[in-house]
């Protein structure tokens, strides 16, 4: 899953997405455009996400990316990503 964000949140910050609402975890990994946590899902919106189920999620830093179009393409390259390992 993934969610971009010109903020970046910390370990306990509370984030609605898509299937529920995740609290992040610890850190698991980032580089130079995003982060990746640890989820653990507060209130689940669907069936989605299985009981127990270990997530991650990753936040794409946009804050970075200088013009418009370039923020745009990373936006949507991230996107894509983002529904590949959902199908996982």
């Amino acid at each position: 899953m993934g969610i971009s964000s010109d903020v970046m949140p910390q370990m306990g910050s509370r984030i609605e997405g898509k299937h529920g609402i995740y609290e992040l975890g610890g850190e698991l990994g980032h580089g130079g455009n995003g982060i990746v946590f640890d989820v653990h899902i507060v209130d689940r919106k669907d069936d989605f996400l299985r009981e127990g189920q270990e997530v991650v999620i990753k936040i794409l830093k946009i804050s970075h990316i200088k013009n418009i179009e370039e923020r745009e393409k990373d936006e949507n390259a991230f996107n894509e990503k983002s529904k590949l390992f959902e199908k996982l």
